[in-house]
Order: structure tokens, then C-alpha cells, then sequence
């Protein structure tokens, strides 16, 4: 049977992607604090430090790479905190990985908005310059141009892919990221929503099993000499958090309670990825519309509601 190894695997991206590789005949690994709780999936629950054993890389032909212990908020309060603590674990393991005689494939998920910056042609093509405006966004980028290291200077096999806003069944409505998740738990509570800055702020939202099914099906996809291996993942359609809240009225049938804040410098004005990348050479579309994701969204929220 074929295996993945998933280092931070047992968040809300690595639970959906679980359960997608699954689904496709492939056995998971988890490597994180948490256990994945999911069956037929084996968890190692340790603090990630760059260090796997040599029989467990040799075990897996892939290894996704989910592990990023900052958001855009505490990266910028503390860089040096970023860096140490994902950059640095991050090129240890690449470097155990080529020190291997047939190393695994490495799967990264960087980020379809911070890498980019105050972006100037839209949709984003993923050849649009790079100009983060954040430590989290200068984080991931330089981990992508040392993946490019390594595979120019040691053949490693890698891709990197940059969604936009997954959201779905699963994302921490009491979390400090993800608006879908927090905004619907907020309105199922009847609590207020803060909104940073006017509410014109557009993301590229996209429904969580299409982006875990584009991450299985990169598994069959071979890249050569002069064709891709960095791909973004996302509707390809922006919304803004004014629009965005409208669907969420719409899909939980709740009226909800905005309260309107101070911009933050973080905050790029807008992110709209272009995807077809991904659909020429993976054969990959997101299936799931806003309405749709929405809807199976507040089901589940409300099941959390109702079993607390």
C-alpha cells in the first residue's frame, strides 16, 4: 500500500487530507502534538524539531509538509520566533531527505496570499512577482526558494502549492483564523463579528475537500524538465468580507452582528488566484461552489453547537 507521511497532519487541512488519501487507497502518517483520531490512519504524536527517523522516511513516498506554527498576526510580532520555529526544523529535514538514496517525494503548503503582497494583476498567476508584506508571507516564500535549493542542487522531488481561503467542516470556530468558521461560530454563539478595516477586503475562498483531492492527485502527476512544480489552489473568484458575510446570512439563515474595526497593515486589499495551472497539468477544478461549502459548513457548526 502506498504511504504519506503528514507532518502537522492533525489540523483541520490534514484531517480533510487524511481522509482523502484514504479515500484513494493511500495510507496516512501523522506526525504532530494531537493524534489525528481518525481510523486506519497511524498518528507519532511528538513536538516537530526537523528530526524523523531514517526507517520512516524510507517508509512513505510522500511527505506533506503542513507544519507552520505562526499566523500572519504572531509571525510579525515576533520574526525571529518565525523563523526559528518553522524554517529551521523545515531545512533540517531537507537536508536528512537527501542524504537518502531514494528520498520521498516533499509536498509543501505555502500560502496563495501572503507570498504574493499587494498584487497588481488579477487573477494571481503564480509568475506574478512575490513582494510579501508580512514575516509569515517572507517565511514561506524563502522555504519555497530553498525547496528549489534542493531539488537544483540534489535532484529532491518536490511541489509547493499556494491555496487561497479553505474553509469547511472541521475549521476552529473559536480559532483566530479561517472567516468562514469564525464568522458562522460567532453568529451560532449570537455574537458580534469584528470586521478589520471596511469590510471591501477581498480573499479567494474555496471549500476544503477540493483543495485535500488537489493534494491526492498531485500524487500521480510527474513533472519534467521546463513544466510546473508550484501551483495555486483557489476558486479563481474573490469575495469581499461584505459579500462573504451576505452568502453566510444566506447559508445559516442568521442575521449577523458586524462590528467594524481599524484596518492592520497585514492585510493585503485583495487576493484572487488564477488555478489553471493546476488544471492543465493535475486535471484539477474546484467542485464545490460558496453556497454549497457554506451550507455543509454551518450543518457541521451547528452539530458542534448541539453536542456541546
Amino acid at each position: 500500500m502506498r504511504r504519506a507521511l503528514l507532518i502537522g497532519g492533525s489540523g483541520f487541512i490534514g484531517h480533510h487530507l487524511c481522509k482523502a488519501l484514504l479515500r484513494g487507497g493511500v495510507e496516512p502518517i501523522v506526525l504532530d502534538r494531537k493524534p489525528a483520531n481518525i481510523p486506519g490512519v497511524r498518528s507519532i504524536c511528538e513536538e516537530w524539531s526537523g528530526e524523523i527517523s531514517q526507517e520512516l522516511l524510507e517508509e512513505v513516498e510522500v511527505i506533506y509538509y503542513l507544519a507552520w506554527s505562526t499566523t500572519p498576526k504572531n509571525a510579525d510580532e515576533n520574526p525571529v520566533l518565525d523563523l526559528n520555529s518553522n524554517l529551521n526544523p523545515g531545512l533540517r529535514l531537507l537536508e536528512n531527505l537527501v542524504k537518502l538514496k531514494s528520498p520521498p517525494r516533499f509536498v509543501f503548503l505555502s500560502s496563495g496570499g501572503a507570498v504574493y503582497g499587494a498584487a497588481t494583476k488579477f487573477p494571481i498567476k503564480e509568475n506574478h512577482p512575490k513582494k510579501p508584506i508580512g514575516a509569515y508571507g517572507i517565511s514561506k516564500l524563502t522555504f519555497e526558494k530553498y525547496l528549489h535549493f534542493f531539488h537544483h542542487n540534489h535532484a529532491l522531488d518536490y511541489l509547493t502549492f499556494r491555496p487561497g481561503n479553505p474553509y469547511g467542516e472541521g475549521q476552529n470556530p473559536k480559532g483566530v483564523q479561517g472567516a468562514v468558521g469564525v464568522f458562522l461560530g460567532k453568529m451560532a454563539q449570537g455574537e458580534p463579528i469584528e470586521i478589520w478595516g471596511d469590510g471591501e477586503v477581498v480573499r479567494d475562498y474555496f471549500y476544503i475537500e477540493d483543495l485535500a483531492e488537489l493534494l491526492v492527485a498531485s500524487l500521480d502527476y510527474h513533472p519534467v524538465e521546463n513544466t510546473p512544480r508550484i501551483f495555486n489552489a483557489g476558486m479563481g473568484q474573490g469575495l469581499s468580507l461584505k459579500q462573504l458575510i451576505e452568502y453566510l446570512e444566506q447559508g445559516s439563515g442568521c442575521k449577523a452582528d458586524t462590528v467594524f474595526r481599524q484596518g492592520r497593515r497585514v492585510d493585503v486589499e485583495k487576493i484572487v488566484l488564477d488555478s489553471t495551472l493546476a488544471n492543465l497539468h493535475i486535471g484539477w477544478s474546484p467542485k464545490i461552489g460558496i453556497k454549497e461549502g457554506i451550507s455543509r459548513t454551518w450543518r457541521w457548526i451547528q452539530k458542534v453547537e448541539k453536542d456541546r
